[in-house]
């Protein structure tokens, strides 16, 4: 009896281990919105640090018939750190990152703001509540790799949502400082 305890243990965790992550099925500037991947155009313009302004990144992904775009801002302090998107105030500085999904029309399907913390979904707003049930936002950027981003996670209506974009370094737009 243990040994087939045991054996039903050992399958679980076998089972637990191979859960896929779904950016493990994009490739570069594209997006899974509910299992549909879209491919994306991606521009970044940085704006760099000055005084009294910690800089950003502002990407924007557009698919190739402008049915939506995605956008995001990100402080500069942000680039490189991970954060929780259902919690997005956990992270320093919060208040320097928004992420908007918008239809062709300009109206905002999903949004979320750092702090205060807004989201919004379909219309619904959610003051102090994020638009995500669960997920992680990463964002890195070198002159040797260029920009890097992942997101994926899952809505407060239970679609799910995934995106890894990359704007080659000789194609960022940097902002002139004065």
């Amino acid at each position: 009896m243990k040994k087939f305890a045991f054996l039903c243990v050992a399958v679980a965790l076998l089972f637990a281990g191979c859960k896929k992550d779904p950016l493990d099925k994009l490739e570069n500037n594209q997006v899974s919105l509910n299992g549909e991947i879209v491919e994306l155009a991606a521009h970044l313009a940085v704006r760099p640090a000055t005084d009294g302004d910690v800089g950003a990144h502002y990407v924007d992904f557009i698919p190739a018939d402008n049915s939506f775009t995605i956008r995001f801002d990100i402080g500069t302090p942000l680039v490189g750190k991970t954060i929780d998107l259902a919690n997005p105030t956990s992270v320093v500085g919060s208040n320097q990152f928004s992420y908007m999904y918008c239809g062709p029309d300009g109206d905002f399907i999903a949004q979320l703001e750092g702090n205060p913390l807004f989201g919004s979904l379909n219309g619904t707003e959610y003051d102090g509540k994020s638009c995500f049930a669960s997920g992680t936002f990463t964002a890195t950027h070198s002159t040797s790799d260029g920009f890097i981003l992942e997101m994926s996670g899952e809505f407060l209506d239970g679609k799910t949502f995934a995106l890894k974009g990359y704007v080659p370094e000789n194609e960022v737009e940097y902002w002139n400082a004065n």
